[in-house]
């Protein structure tokens, strides 16, 4: 049967949102500076941790909101009742929410961290992140990451102001980068005949540099808007600063999960079920099947090409055998792919083999395929990454 990129299904959101072409663009170098000092006290320095001090097997998942509104205008604004019934939630079913220094330092092989956990970020900079969700999160007391876009920082209306920001960075609230003008990356509608390269600097680095000058506090993660990224726009930012990036594809971060393609669940108010969907992936994940992020060394599930395979066909087909996700409804596989957004692939719930071929030709040098489904414990899915190089010798074809 054909999979259709369309559907009910939370994927939906992110990706229309992924639908845009991902091209590749010129390298993007980082504008040079010192470094902000974190206002926040010296902790000790962990020596050469051991690898038991990094629990690998952890599961995060990541919650995104965005506006707290008692009349959600849009997809994007939550209920603030509905948003205090989610950290309830949390709470009632023992689900611990990490910050972000913790989140990272597990990254980093460090720190340990529980075994499921939450991530909670908020972007854009509106009001009500201040005015109605931080007074709800502080009940709970429960860690969060504003993602800010400088543009709309102290305009008035509904944005946050500099000094709010401040009151809530001495309260500990932690800020990564959402860019400087929240427009497509790749394809930016704002640029209007500009130059792209000092654009996407800007948005990338310029911003960066304003956020830590405000707040003085060192960025060092990046939410994309509408999650649109690629792979040069990646590997620019990861060698310039950033150790982690996050996109709107949702699925929960292993250990092992690419640092510039972090997954996160987008809680919205027309999609009330992603919130649940989110939290069946984490509690699937204990049990090694819900979710899985397919690597070349684990008999779970098959791909093609392999986890971080290199590969010269630049019309490869895209393979994956979906048995060790149980009996997955077929209406409801999804399948998307860094350079060309949602695709329509071929899903046999017979065999339950999923393959998709390439219809135009490999440009990017590193390939990113989202694969997400469903079955009957709910949302299952799995993230996979391989290398083009048209350079490499293999054997002809």
């Amino acid at each position: 049967m054909s999979v259709s990129n369309t559907g009910p299904f939370s994927w939906g959101y992110c990706l229309r949102v992924l639908a845009l072409a991902l091209l590749p663009i010129t390298s993007v170098f980082a504008q040079s500076g010192t470094p902000v000092a974190a206002r926040t006290s010296a902790t000790p320095t962990q020596q050469n941790p051991s690898p038991q001090q990094a629990n690998k097997d952890a599961i995060v998942v990541v919650l995104g909101y965005h506006r707290f509104e008692d009349r959600p205008r849009d997809m994007l604004a939550i209920h603030p009742q509905a948003f205090r019934e989610q950290m309830q939630t949390l709470k009632n079913r023992g689900i611990p929410v990490i910050s972000l220094k913790d989140f990272l330092s597990w990254r980093k092989g460090e720190k340990a961290i529980p075994a499921r956990s939450v991530l909670i970020t908020i972007d854009d900079g509106y009001l009500s992140g201040y005015a109605t969700a931080w007074p709800i999160l502080k009940e709970f007391g429960y860690p969060f990451v504003m993602y800010l876009y400088t543009n709309y920082v102290n305009v008035g209306g509904k944005s946050m102001t500099w000094d709010q920001l401040r009151e809530m960075r001495d309260a500990g609230v932690e800020f990564g980068n959402h860019s400087a003008s929240h427009d497509n990356m790749v394809h930016p509608k704002k640029l209007k005949g500009g130059n792209y390269q000092e654009w996407l600097k800007n948005e990338l680095f310029g911003s960066k540099q304003i956020l830590e000058s405000q707040l003085n506090v060192p960025i060092n993660t990046f939410a994309f808007p509408y999650g649109i990224h690629n792979a040069q726009i990646r590997e620019d930012a990861l060698k310039n600063g950033y150790v982690a990036m996050f996109t709107v594809n949702p699925v929960p971060i292993r250990f092992s999960s690419p640092a510039g393609a972090l997954g996160r669940f987008i809680i919205s108010s027309t999609h009330p079920a992603t919130f649940k969907n989110a939290l069946r992936a984490l509690e699937g994940a204990a049990g090694g099947i819900a979710v899985h992020e397919a690597r070349t060394s684990s008999p779970l599930i098959t791909t093609e090409p392999k986890n971080d395979e290199n590969i010269d066909n630049p019309l490869p087909e895209i393979k994956a055998d979906l048995a060790p996700f149980g009996n997955v409804q077929s209406e409801s596989v999804r399948l998307a792919i860094s350079g060309f957004g949602p695709v329509s692939a071929n899903y046999d719930p017979a065999t339950k083999q999923l393959s998709y071929k390439i219809t135009r030709p490999l440009r990017e040098k590193k390939i990113t395929v989202f694969l997400s489904a469903k079955n009957e414990t709910g949302p299952v899915g799995t993230t996979w990454t391989f290398h083009y190089d048209p350079k490499l010798k293999t054997t002809p074809r």
